[in-house]
C-alpha cells in the first residue's frame, strides 16, 4: 500500500505541489493548522510538520502514524506530546540556521572551557588599572 503523507504547515500546500510530481506513487494532504487536518488524516502514515505547527490532536487522530519528517532542526516539542506512540520514527530536516547555531554552540563550549568572562574581565580590570596610574 502506498503512503498517505499529511503535511501540516502553514505553506503547506507548497510543499505538496513540489512533492507530488517527484512521488506520484504517494498521496500528499496539505493542510495549514489542526483544523484543516483532522478530518482528513485519520488514513496517514507519515507526518511532515514544523515543530511548533505539530499538535498532539492530530498524531491521537492518526492511528496508522508511523514517521513524522520534521521540517525544523529541532524535534523536542514533538517528543515530549504525551500522545505520541512510542514506535514512531521521527527525523528532522537541518534548518537554514543549522550552521549558524553549531558554530555559536562551538563558541559557547570554548568561552566556557577558556573561562572567557573571567579573561575580559581581568583585561577590563588592567585597562582601568593602567589609566588610574
Amino acid at each position: 500500500m502506498a503512503s498517505k503523507v499529511l503535511i501540516l504547515a502553514r505553506d503547506a500546500e507548497a510543499f505538496a505541489e513540489q512533492l507530488r510530481p517527484n512521488f506520484p506513487d504517494v498521496s500528499f494532504l496539505a493542510g495549514a493548522g489542526p483544523q484543516d487536518a483532522l478530518g482528513n488524516c485519520g488514513d496517514c502514515d507519515v507526518l511532515m510538520t514544523r515543530n511548533d505547527d505539530c499538535f498532539e490532536a492530530v498524531i491521537r487522530a492518526m492511528p496508522r502514524l508511523k514517521f513524522i519528517q520534521a521540517l525544523t532542526t529541532g524535534t523536542e516539542l514533538i517528543e515530549a506530546m504525551p500522545g505520541l506512540p512510542s514506535d514512531v520514527l521521527i527525523t528532522a530536516a537541518r534548518g537554514f540556521h543549522g550552521p549558524q547555531m553549531s558554530e555559536l554552540a562551538f563558541l559557547f563550549m570554548l568561552a566556557f572551557a577558556r573561562k572567557l568572562p573571567a579573561i575580559i574581565e581581568d583585561r577590563l580590570v588592567r585597562r582601568n588599572l593602567r589609566r588610574s596610574q
